[in-house]
């Protein structure tokens, strides 16, 4: 039974789907070129919630299971990550610290857009290229947010071009954890149920494993400190 009253037609091209944790008639969808869509009546209805997303190509949505009213949002086009403390109704940026790809090629006139690289990126060769170009691909894509079930302060999210991203406060700043990740083009994150294991699908090579995740947060407490003026 289609659910999609509300979703307008030609636009219900579906990135992801977030489902509340203790009450499954809240959901949440990315909808690919029209942002966000919430229903609170199992799917009968869906109104948008966009209000102060700077970008409508929604990727990968993630709930915090220990706070519902908190919700993340990744996109595809290089704006990065996107927060909400109240359920979805308003969103703020929450990228300090990612570096945000956007190649040269791409820019208006030659000129730089700020806050974006305007270094040209190596060239990934994907097996499915269309995928990829239908994700916003060159741009930096946001394609999984995963949110340690132990510790919600602590964030993790995939970026096709740049690798993994750890937050070890709630997304106010990200640092990149990619020691020993030989394919940047990270597709997918999975988490442990204990928070101590992280898994990252990539394109190409596969499955990558980060563990024991206790001891390397302990050690990533300082590292902004020690590393601030680095490139992580």
């Amino acid at each position: 039974m289609q659910v999609n009253n509300g979703i307008p037609d030609g636009y219900r091209h579906i990135f992801d789907v977030a489902v509340h944790p203790s009450n499954p008639d809240i959901v949440y969808v990315a909808v690919r070129g029209r942002g966000i869509y919430k229903t609170v009546d199992g799917g009968q209805t869906w109104e948008e919630r966009n209000n102060g997303l700077l970008s409508l190509n929604i990727s990968t949505l993630a709930i915090d299971p220990n706070n519902p009213e908190v919700i993340y949002a990744g996109t595809i086009d290089g704006a990065g990550v996107f927060k909400s403390v109240n359920g979805g109704e308003t969103w703020s940026p929450a990228m300090q610290g990612m570096e945000l790809v956007c190649p040269s090629f791409l820019q208006p006139l030659g000129r730089g857009v700020e806050g974006f690289s305007l270094e040209q990126p190596d060239m990934l060769v994907f097996r499915n290229l269309s995928h990829f170009y239908a994700l916003g691909w060159p741009w930096s894509t946001i394609t999984d947010i995963v949110i340690d079930p132990t510790d919600s302060q602590v964030i993790y999210a995939a970026d096709i071009m740049n690798g993994v991203y750890q937050s070890i406060n709630g997304g106010l700043s990200w640092f990149r954890i990619n020691e020993g990740l030989t394919m940047k083009a990270a597709t997918s994150l999975a988490i442990s149920s204990d928070g101590k294991v992280l898994y990252a699908g990539t394109e190409g090579r596969g499955v990558f494993r980060l563990g024991t995740l206790e001891e390397y947060r302990r050690y990533t407490l300082y590292l902004p400190l020690l590393c601030k003026d680095s490139t992580y």
